[in-house]
This record gives C-alpha cells, structure tokens and sequence, in this order.
C-alpha cells in the first residue's frame, strides 16, 4: 500500500462523515484527484475481501468506512454505535434563554395577589 493509500485510510477512518475526493486530495497538495480515485479503488479493494468487519462504501457524493451488513444487527443489538444526542434547536433556544435570564429561581404567590422570587 502506498503512502497516500494509507494517509487516506487513516483521514477516513478519524471521520465520522463521508469525506469527497476534493477533501481527499488536500491532504496531500501534490497528489491529483485521479491519485487519489487510485487510492480509493486500492483501499476498496483492500477491504472488499471476507477478511475485515468494515468495507469502504461510496455514499453521499463522499467515502466513508461501514460496518458490514452481515455484523450490523449484532452491532445494534450491543448497542456499541450509539451516538450521543444532540439537542434540537427548541431545546437549545430554552437554554438560551434560560441562560440569559440568571439567575433563575422558583416564583411564588402572595397573598396579595402577585407574584414573587422565592429567597
């Protein structure tokens, strides 16, 4: 495997998205797009045989390592490939504002009828 294979297998395997040709070949200025296309169809290559649990997939215009298909369902059931959960942006609009608000703390009611800030 040559230098730029490697580089590439290493760049691929750090990601967690697709990564394109064109930000393949930034990893190396002097290496083309068609080196690394020649790099790609190495490493696919490479992997394609029974002989590893991961195959380099084309996918979303870009490459990326996948487990195979025949460990997928093992892999879901271990629960191994769980992400942690990014909050949506209602929840990071209420910390925000929450967040600008501070401090906050518990409202009570009085007997005159009005609301105030709990000590």
């Amino acid at each position: 495997m040559n230098p730029l294979t490697q580089l590439i297998e290493a760049a691929l395997f750090a990601s967690a998205r697709p990564l394109t040709v064109e930000e393949l070949a930034t990893l190396d200025p002097q290496a083309g797009a068609a080196a690394v296309r020649g790099a790609l169809a190495e490493l696919r290559d490479a992997f394609a045989t029974g002989d590893h649990g991961v195959e380099l997939i084309e996918i979303a215009q870009g490459w990326q390592f996948l487990t195979r298909r025949e460990y997928a369902e093992a892999i879901d059931r271990a629960q191994f490939a769980l992400r942690p959960r990014r909050l949506s942006p209602a929840a990071l609009e209420t910390l925000a504002i929450i967040a600008y608000r501070q401090p906050v703390g518990r409202l009570e009611w009085t007997r005159s009828g009005a609301w105030i800030r709990a000590p």
